[in-house]
C-alpha cells in the first residue's frame, strides 16, 4: 500500500500487533488507502497509540468490574436503556420491548479511545440499533452539523474480526477537519 512503508520497504510502520497499537499517526492519505482496500490485513493496521491503547485496557477493565459487558454499557450510556443491578452485583441493561423505537439511535459521538490518527483528523463513531446502509449513513452525515464542518468524510465499519463490540451496529468515521 502506498505511503505506509518505513525506512525499510519490507517493514509496515503502522504495522499493528494482535493488541490493537499503532507506532506512528496515520495520514489522511493512508487512512483513505486503508479504507479503500478494505482487506482484514489493511484494516489491521489501524491501532491506537500506546497511551491511549493503555487508557482503553483500564477502561474496559473497569467495565468489567462494574458492568455485565461492554454491550451493556453502552447501551446504558448510548441507547439510553433502563438497568438494573444483577445478582453478581453488576449493572446490566434492561432490554426494550420488541418494536420500541425510543432511543434507537442513530448516535453521532466522538470516538473516546480513538485511532492514532494524525491530527486534523477526528474519530466518531455513529452508534445504531440496526445494520445502515451506506446511503443512510451518507445521508446521516450530510445532516449532522459536526460532520457537515469537516472538509471530508471517510466511514467504515471494520470486519468482524476486528470489532470490539460486534453485537451493536456501529460506523466508524474520520472527519477531515483542516
Amino acid at each position: 500500500m502506498a505511503g505506509l512503508h518505513g525506512p525499510d520497504p519490507g517493514v509496515d510502520r503502522h504495522a499493528r500487533s494482535d493488541i490493537g497499537l499503532c507506532a506512528t499517526p496515520l495520514s489522511w492519505d493512508e487512512v483513505q488507502a486503508i479504507v479503500a482496500d478494505g482487506s482484514l490485513t489493511s484494516m489491521r493496521v489501524l491501532g491506537r497509540s500506546r497511551g491511549m491503547l493503555q487508557s482503553y485496557l483500564e477502561f474496559k477493565s473497569r467495565i468489567d468490574r462494574l458492568y455485565v459487558s461492554m454491550v451493556d454499557r453502552i447501551m446504558i450510556e448510548v441507547f439510553k436503556c433502563e438497568w438494573k443491578v444483577n445478582e453478581d452485583q453488576k449493572v446490566e441493561h434492561v432490554p426494550r420491548p420488541l418494536g420500541s423505537t425510543s432511543n434507537s439511535g442513530p448516535f453521532f459521538m466522538q470516538n473516546d479511545f480513538p485511532y492514532h490518527l494524525q491530527p486534523g483528523i477526528e474519530h466518531y463513531l455513529l452508534w445504531s440499533d440496526r445494520i445502515m446502509l451506506d446511503e443512510e449513513v451518507e445521508e446521516y452525515l450530510r445532516s449532522d452539523p459536526v460532520a457537515r464542518q469537516s472538509s471530508s468524510w471517510l466511514a467504515f465499519v471494520n470486519p468482524t474480526e476486528l470489532q470490539s463490540i460486534p453485537e451493536i451496529h456501529h460506523v466508524h468515521v474520520l472527519l477531515k477537519v483542516v
